[in-house]
Formats: structure tokens, sequence, C-alpha cells
């Protein structure tokens, strides 16, 4: 359904968003790690996308852009919103 979604129009952030999803939860890191990051190219201040494509460039074993991410994310999410991706990003900075 997503993919037949993107491929319809190129430019729909909550299809490629989805599209991450089901690919994390499959499995499949390096798609979910695309899909999230055309999300975060269409909608580059949204901090939700970005905070999806930070955990899956994790799952996918990529440290360093993951932190790099989730520092984008927690500038972009509202303040009340900061807390926990705080407390996620100095988790990964521990491991």
């Amino acid at each position: 359904m997503y993919l037949q979604a993107v491929a319809a129009d190129g430019r729909l952030v909550s299809a490629y968003n989805a599209l991450g999803y089901v690919y994390s939860r499959q499995g499949k890191r390096q798609e979910a790690v695309a899909a999230f990051r055309r999300a975060a190219e269409l909608a580059p201040r949204d901090p939700t996308i970005r905070r999806n494509l930070a955990l899956a460039y994790h799952d996918a074993g990529l440290d360093q852009q993951a932190i790099q991410e989730l520092q984008v994310a927690i500038n972009l999410a509202p303040a009340d919103q900061q807390a926990p991706l705080r407390q996620l990003l100095q988790e990964w900075m521990r491991s």
C-alpha cells in the first residue's frame, strides 16, 4: 500500500515515514533508512521524522549518523518534547 502511494506521488511524506516504519518492523534496516531519509528530505524540519531517521540509523549500526540526526531532532522539537530525545542521546553516547 505505501509503495503504491510513493510510486503515485513521490512527495508523500507520510507514506515514506510509514514505509520506513514497516521496513523497520520487517528488519529491513537499509530500506528503512532510505525511506526515512526521503521523508526527511521532504520535511526537513519535522522532528518526528528526524527522530525516526535517527532510530533507523541506530538500528542499522550507523551510530555516528544516528547521534547527529538525533541532535537535529532535538533542536527541531518543541521544548516540552526534548527530554526523552535528550535521554536517548545520552544513552547512545554512553554505549
